[in-house]
């Protein structure tokens, strides 16, 4: 009976001793929202990164070079970063230039100001992940067509506007008096023949025609197909 107890005891104390044992705590994970390009509401797109270990880099750095295109392939302007901002916070970081469009930067997930040679002009990618001893080709892909009418002589002109200019300053009264700053980009026969200049975002807008003759024709609403040539107007 006492060898019993005894056992009895051992056992009720090993399950005491099981039940003070503090549980393991696992931390968060620890999230990063996807990589996004802010150029305003008509210019979407996204961000592809292509990476590979550098063991060459000092330790804590990451190297990124910057690009677009409006279709695998077809440069859509050269890219240069101006600012980097870790992300959810106002901390500015230096980039070390090693070229116009990249250098080395500590690791880290930054919002990053960049200026583009034609169009859209300038924006920001967001959450852009950096990780130590990685080399980086960051590519901004734009949803895009380019015009392709061929614009002759004074006086022919197409104007692209957001969506829902036309009605609005018809209504107006003043469609002679639209101002220039709302434009999206405006082609004629003297802009350079680049394709960086004569993009057209896949989103709706509205674009004005206007011909040597004086004559004008409005197309609402419209949204170009991504990655093709506008080779004339419905």
């Amino acid at each position: 009976m006492k060898k019993f107890t005894i056992i009895i005891l051992l056992f009720a104390i090993i399950l005491i001793g099981c039940s003070t044992v503090p549980e393991k705590v696992s931390e968060p994970a620890k999230v990063i929202n996807p990589s996004t390009i802010d150029f305003g509401q008509v210019w979407v797109g996204s961000i592809r990164t292509d990476k590979e270990s550098d063991a060459n880099l000092s330790d804590g750095l990451a190297q990124a070079r910057f690009d677009s295109e409006w279709t695998k392939g077809k440069n859509a302007g050269n890219v240069y970063p101006k600012k980097f901002v870790l992300s959810g916070t106002d901390n500015a970081v230096d980039m070390e230039f090693d070229w116009d469009n990249g250098g080395s930067i500590p690791a880290g997930v930054y919002d990053v100001f960049v200026s583009i040679d034609g169009l859209p002009g300038e924006g920001w990618i967001r959450n852009l992940e950096l990780s130590a001893k990685t080399d980086y080709e960051v590519t901004i892909t734009f949803k895009a067509a380019k015009m392709n009418i061929e614009l002759d002589g004074d006086g022919n002109n197409i104007t692209v506007y957001p969506s829902g200019t036309h009605a609005k300053y018809d209504g107006l009264g003043r469609l002679n008096d639209i101002p220039d700053d709302i434009a999206i980009a405006s082609y004629s026969s003297y802009t350079d023949n680049n394709q960086i200049y004569w993009l057209v975002p896949a989103s709706p807008v509205d674009i004005e025609f206007r011909h040597s003759d004086g004559s004008v024709d409005w197309f609402d609403n419209y949204t170009a197909v991504a990655e093709s040539f506008i080779n004339k107007l419905p």
